[in-house]
């Protein structure tokens, strides 16, 4: 019962965290979770897409996040993909049971492991999302 309710109350932490790093100011820069990104943590993993998740948050003004859950062979850990309509905006179609390789900062929210990603690939493919120092491409325009 307790894996039901795992990627809802990641969801939530997630859709939290990014509010909160609104309005500590750091959604002005663009940073939102990117605030959380740390070079130190960066890896590369490969899985596949077992979940694809939407969360709505509670703060007016802060876009729709989109995470998948992906299963490596040692996890399911969570990445984080950033707001929903960006990542539709780049025609980079996920579905479930899609391989992929993600490269990005691990981090933890709420005990549990989430990546905050680099790139992700899928054949020939490549979406890059935060780059080397944690910002996010829909933020760059706004430095």
């Amino acid at each position: 019962m307790k894996k039901i309710f795992f990627p809802a109350g990641l969801f939530l932490l997630l859709v939290a965290a990014a509010g909160l790093a609104l309005a500590q100011g750091q959604g002005s820069q663009g940073m939102g979770m990117g605030g959380l990104y740390d070079p130190k943590t960066v890896e590369v993993l490969k899985g596949e897409v077992i979940a694809l998740h939407t969360a709505t948050s509670p703060m007016t003004g802060v876009a729709n996040r989109l995470t998948l859950d992906l299963k490596t062979e040692k996890e399911t850990v969570a990445v984080y993909l950033g707001p929903e309509d960006y990542f539709r905006a780049q025609n980079f179609p996920l579905a479930t049971g899609d391989r992929v390789e993600v490269k990005g900062s691990r981090i933890t929210m709420g005990g549990q492991p989430v990546i905050i990603p680099n790139y992700i690939k899928k054949g020939e493919a490549t979406l890059n999302l935060w780059d080397d120092k944690g910002m996010p491409p829909w933020a760059r325009g706004r430095r």
